[in-house]
């Protein structure tokens, strides 16, 4: 043995003793963290044991910093220095696991993905990140067993951990009989470990203005795979390497791609976000929220450089606070997230109003229709190109689980990309099956969507589903939705022009709002994240008493429904978001009668019927007023009777004639329902212009 392999010898015994002694030793009001955890992992069966490095520092400042520089050395002494203590501790347990890991975590310097450089590798690294990509878990060969072709002996040969495949032969001197042969791999006595690659991308709220986000591959094993789906916030350390791409040689290529080899990681997918709150924020929110009138200078606060819009801006309010989430006994889920539609027309501020609370949100994320697939929105399964398998990518509405997902030009998706978010709009999650890839990922996210009139601007004459083009499915899974129109108003046009003028004329100039963009984001993120107020009997009169009103009035109007379950629970979620504005334990009377205010504005604003004088909620989520209902039903009858007495399919242009005839109704009109009828397959056209009633 050469002096240089016994001074690293003596040097890793030395190390192993440093580390051991560490474990064994270091302790916290009187408490020996690591060894009784140590002795805790044969009754959880764990092969790992977490190392804060401040911990570390404090025992031995040298040790720590050999982690930091040189972790393949450190943590292989630290790992042998736990497998060596559960030796002590359990030997049984310790010979049938025979693998045991030290991980580290909480480094001094932490990167970001954009600032990881070629000066890194070799090091432990610390990095915070969204997981955007996950493959499935293979097993990794780290040790191969083969069979002496002369002798039949079995001997084993360890795996560079480079190498991307291993021939099922290899030329090699036997260690029994030391003959050169052609020894046979055996794949069922050779040793494998679990191995996971997942992708970590920066996350959207920290990246520079313009700049696309960088992501990073990371490798996983033994115990540390599946420990993160898409979509979850993830703190990891590891070391950072160099990766040849799969294909090139190694001697013609001088660039290489880096990944980090995980050591420990930590995902953070329960929390609303990553930043920490400190306690002087905490005490700055709670003194905030005391103040008289802090609700409104909140729904001040929301998109200052938007003039009006006051019923909008309580509404996304109350979205950014959000309810309270139930799980009930049986595994139900009833979601606490509030979503709102803003239907439109040019020149109203939707962009600007979503860009604004895409801004101010926790996890807020912006993206347009036009610009996102189904894929992008909800999930993909897409070819890893390391491995060859198959990959989960997350789309926005998963990155964006435990946040806020703004959705601009949401009329311009298309109707495959609009049915893949039925899901995570009410269940809130996205389920996925493709490529033998069976997943179901979070989506606990609020929906704020701006969408423009079909027609260029909003007629009144035609139902909220025909002047935004979207199936009555997806509007009914919005709690509110609000028309911003641009109707000329004197007075109103007046004020509007001097905001804008004074805007313009204060160019640079802060603009006045009550509570500040970082104060307000700090203030939801606290309330998100702490309060959780339940509702009080009085809260729970004012919500009974209007839902049972509005049904009352629902027997008087002959067919229209003014409220349904779906509203009553979306004022029980709104009652909930206005507590949390105040940050209060529970739901009072004034909440919930602001929760019935905002409601009863959007019944009329939008299910109000002025020709029957009845408020429709099917006039928003089916698409069909009453009076059209009615007339359905009238022109299907009359279409059966004409039909009973011909025994023949029905001529369309007679039907079309009798029915406006007797009913007064123009000849355009019968030609509409008609198509409704045919395409909602009540009847159907066994020849050109003719109908049958089915």
């Amino acid at each position: 043995m050469t002096e240089a392999m016994e001074q690293l010898k003596i040097t890793r015994e030395i190390l192993v003793e440093q580390f051991k002694d560490f474990l064994m030793s270091f302790k916290i009001n009187g408490k020996e963290i690591y060894l009784n955890e140590i002795k805790g992992l044969p009754e959880k069966e764990g092969i790992s044991v977490c190392i804060d490095l401040d911990h570390l520092t404090l025992y031995n400042e040298e040790l720590s910093k050999l982690v930091m520089v040189n972790p393949e050395e450190a943590v292989s002494a630290a790992s042998e220095a736990l497998r060596q203590l559960i030796s002590n501790v359990d030997p049984e347990y310790a010979d049938y696991k025979e693998r045991f890991y030290a991980r580290f975590f909480n480094l001094l310097y932490k990167s970001t993905i954009r600032e990881l450089r070629a000066n890194q590798i070799g090091r432990l690294v610390e990095i915070e990140g969204v997981v955007t990509q996950a493959s499935i878990i293979q097993a990794k060969l780290i040790k191969a067993a083969y069979k002496c072709s002369e002798c039949d002996a079995v001997f084993y040969v360890p795996i560079d951990e480079r190498l991307k495949e291993i021939k099922g032969v290899l030329v090699e001197r036997c260690p029994n009989c030391r003959r050169r042969s052609m020894n046979k791999l055996l794949l069922e006595k050779s040793l494998f470990i679990d191995w996971q690659t997942i992708r970590i991308q920066e996350d959207h709220e920290n990246l520079p203005p313009g700049r696309l986000p960088r992501s990073i591959l990371c490798i996983l094993t033994e115990d540390l795979v599946d420990r993160a789906r898409p979509g979850d916030r993830v703190v990891l350390t590891g070391t950072l390497k160099p990766l040849k791409p799969p294909g090139i040689r190694e001697k013609r290529k001088l660039s290489y791609f880096t990944y980090i080899d995980v050591n420990y990681i930590k995902a953070r997918g329960e929390e609303i976000e990553q930043i920490d709150l400190s306690p002087r924020d905490q005490e700055e929110v709670v003194k905030l929220s005391k103040t008289p009138g802090v609700s409104k200078k909140i729904i001040d606060s929301i998109s200052p450089s938007i003039y009006g819009l006051e019923e909008v801006k309580s509404a996304i309010a109350l979205l950014l606070f959000g309810g309270v989430p139930k799980y009930l006994k049986d595994g139900t889920k009833i979601r606490g997230d509030i979503n709102i539609l803003l239907i439109g027309d040019p020149g109203t501020g939707k962009s600007q109003i979503l860009k604004y609370v895409a801004k101010i949100a926790p996890r807020g994320l912006y993206t347009t229709g036009k610009g996102s697939t189904a894929a992008g929105l909800t999930a993909a399964v897409v070819r890893d190109t390391m491995t060859g398998g198959w990959t989960l990518e997350a789309g926005a509405l998963v990155l964006a689980d435990k946040g806020t997902a703004c959705i601009d030009e949401f009329d311009k998706m298309s109707n495959e990309d609009r049915i893949a978010i039925h899901e995570g709009m009410e269940q809130q999650t996205i389920s996925i099956a493709k490529a033998g890839i069976v997943a179901t990922l979070n989506a606990r996210a609020s929906i704020l969507a701006a969408a423009n009139p079909a027609w260029g601007r909003y007629d009144e004459s035609r139902s909220p589903s025909e002047n935004i083009n979207l199936p009555p499915t997806i509007l009914s899974r919005f709690d509110l939705i609000f028309l911003l129109k641009d109707e000329p108003e004197k007075k109103r046009d007046e004020k509007i022009s001097e905001f804008i003028l004074d805007l313009h004329a204060k160019e640079g100039a802060e603009i006045k709002q009550p509570i500040s963009p970082e104060t307000l984001r700090k203030y939801i993120l606290y309330a998100r994240r702490y309060v959780f107020p339940h509702l009080t009997s009085e809260a729970m009169e004012i919500i009974k008493e209007f839902y049972m009103k509005m049904r009352e009035r629902s027997s008087k109007q002959q067919g229209a429904i003014a409220i349904t379950p779906r509203q009553l629970e979306a004022l029980i979620r709104m009652s909930e978001a206005k507590a949390k504005l105040e940050l209060k334990k529970w739901v009072t009377k004034s909440d919930a009668e602001f929760a019935v205010r905002l409601m009863e504005y959007y019944l009329n604003e939008l299910g109000y019927e002025e020709q029957l004088g009845v408020i429709n909620i099917d006039k928003i989520t089916t698409g069909v007023t009453l009076s059209r209902r009615q007339r359905l039903i009238s022109l299907y009858d009359t279409l059966k009777e004409m039909y009973s007495q011909k025994k023949t399919p029905v001529p369309v242009e007679e039907l079309i004639e009798i029915f406006s005839q007797t009913h007064n109704i123009s000849q355009t009109v019968v030609k509409e329902d008609l198509r409704k009828l045919i395409s909602s397959g009540r009847i159907m056209s066994p020849r050109e212009g003719h109908v049958i009633p089915l």
